[in-house]
């Protein structure tokens, strides 16, 4: 996988309806973080680290992250006070590994 494999797709739909700064912010620093595991299928973030990384609150991170899902571009599951947030980037017509 490349960052091209998601930059495309990411492309596609934000040339159908612009995505906000914050969610391209969003992304591309999911991707970097994806990349420097060599794109593991998934992966755990706190989302107060997240959200410190992207520069914003964690309750904008939220947002943000609801627009990335809400457009079909990853899927997360939400940690709490003991574990991360679970994150998962989507190729074109990749399936969900995190409801499956």
């Amino acid at each position: 996988m490349t960052y091209l494999d998601y930059i495309l797709p990411f492309q596609e739909k934000d040339r159908e309806q612009p995505f906000s700064s914050g969610a391209t912010r969003l992304y591309l620093k999911l991707l970097y973080l994806a990349n420097e595991q060599c794109w593991p299928a998934q992966f755990s973030k706190a989302d107060p680290w997240v959200a410190d990384i992207c520069g914003c609150s964690v309750n904008s991170l939220k947002a943000r992250r609801a627009e990335l899902v809400q457009r079909g571009l990853l899927s997360f599951k939400a940690g709490n006070h003991q574990s991360s947030s679970t994150y998962c980037l989507f190729m074109h017509n990749q399936q969900n590994p995190l409801t499956a």
